[in-house]
């Protein structure tokens, strides 16, 4: 796998979000629990990655010439988290589908676009936890009772995940985001994805994003980010 941080890509500009609370039927008015102004996002076109490419690896440049009949596609993306101490963003997700084109004739589902490489695969801060344990009796001597207990504390160190991306060699690359009790979701957080591809077949992505807002009034509230078709569909691909 290479990563992306080698390729050259092109700058992110950011774009503004809205999320819908429920599916958009038609052209509404923003109902009163929508959010306009806590999710931004923006990606890069497609790049195509070549054997001959200055930041390839060599793992990848060798992969690339001894199997012609695939390409690979680099795309970034950056999603920008508003915070918010009264009413913090507790989750999302963004999904990118890959789609094939109806008109390709390629039957294989080998031939099928995959989401070649994610990055990050992980993300997560180190937590220091430990464990206390106890083992007593209590014996009695004539009028005295005794504590023989024995007390003892371990120490370790966790891993609180707080993005974990899953989909890697399937049609779905997906990245989920969580607050944990360590790490609050706030802020840019720079997304990768290498697309493999039959050489000869033409196909689509598309991006989707979810998230979870904890609401002071109405608790947990699920949101659809209303992702403008520039910045949802990439074609062709």
């Amino acid at each position: 796998m290479t990563s992306l941080s080698r390729l050259s890509m092109p700058a992110i500009t950011l774009t503004n979000v809205p999320l819908s609370s429920r599916k958009e039927m038609g052209g509404r008015s923003p109902a009163a629990d929508d959010d306009l102004n806590r999710i931004s996002f923006g990606r890069t076109e497609p790049v195509t990655v070549r054997a001959d490419s200055p930041d390839n690896t060599a793992e990848l440049a060798a992969y690339l010439r001894d199997n012609p009949t695939f390409r690979f596609v680099a795309l970034a993306f950056t999603c920008s988290f508003v915070p918010d101490e009264d009413e913090p963003i507790m989750n999302s997700k963004v999904a990118v589908h890959l789609k094939l084109d109806a008109t390709s004739t390629l039957g294989q589902t080998t031939d099928q676009f995959i989401a070649w490489s994610l990055q990050p695969e992980r993300l997560f801060q180190p937590v220091s936890q430990s464990t206390t344990w106890s083992l007593g009796s209590q014996a009695k001597l004539g009028p005295v009772e005794m504590d023989a207990s024995v007390h003892q504390t371990t120490a370790h160190t966790a891993e609180d995940n707080f993005i974990v991306a899953t989909g890697m060699g399937s049609s779905v690359a997906q990245w989920y985001f969580r607050r944990t009790a360590s790490v609050v979701l706030e802020g840019m957080h720079d997304l990768g994805l290498i697309v493999r591809a039959p050489t000869q077949a033409v196909g689509s992505l598309e991006v989707r994003m979810t998230a979870e807002i904890q609401r002071r009034l109405a608790g947990i509230v699920p949101y659809q980010a209303q992702l403008p078709p520039e910045l949802r569909l990439v074609a062709p691909i």
